[in-house]
């Protein structure tokens, strides 16, 4: 089964691997934070996930307005610590879909990762195959999740 997804896997981006090691690397790390993006945003309610986060920032913009009283910020902090647990039970249940959606098909590049890079040993600023994947897939869901309005 393994070799199996192996062979599919060098089929899909083998091509890139060859041309440059870390162009390979960068390509897969763009094509998966590309897809967990994509799963993220059909895969929640972002209408929810939005709608909690403008909440939290209303609420940091009060507390801001009442630095100067105590009695009004420890109310606020208090309100605050409160609507942020509730808030985390939320988003948590909401990433669960996306999580288990991508889990298993990412298992198995992160295991094509591993056998394709460690002849390369470290690729970029010290770092292997998965450490570089880790990183460049970091930078690509940072701006992949705000170009595609992801909350």
């Amino acid at each position: 089964m393994v070799e199996v997804l192996n062979k599919f896997f060098d089929l899909l981006f083998g091509w890139a691997v060859v041309i440059s090691p870390i162009f390979g690397i960068i390509l897969v790390s763009f094509i998966l934070s590309l897809l967990s993006t994509i799963a993220w945003k059909y895969l929640t309610d972002q209408i929810l996930l939005k709608s909690l986060k403008e909440k939290t920032n209303s609420l940091r913009e009060e507390i801001k307005k009442h630095k100067g009283d105590p009695k009004k910020m420890a109310e606020l902090n208090s309100k605050m610590a409160k609507e942020g647990f509730e808030n985390m039970k939320i988003q948590y249940k909401q990433s669960i879909k996306p999580m288990i959606a991508t889990l298993i098909p990412f298992l198995f590049v992160f295991i094509w990762i591993r056998k394709t890079y460690e002849p390369f040993g470290t690729l970029f600023l010290g770092l292997g195959g998965i450490g570089a994947y880790i990183l460049f897939s970091f930078i690509f869901s940072m701006i992949l999740r705000s170009v595609m309005k992801v909350y």
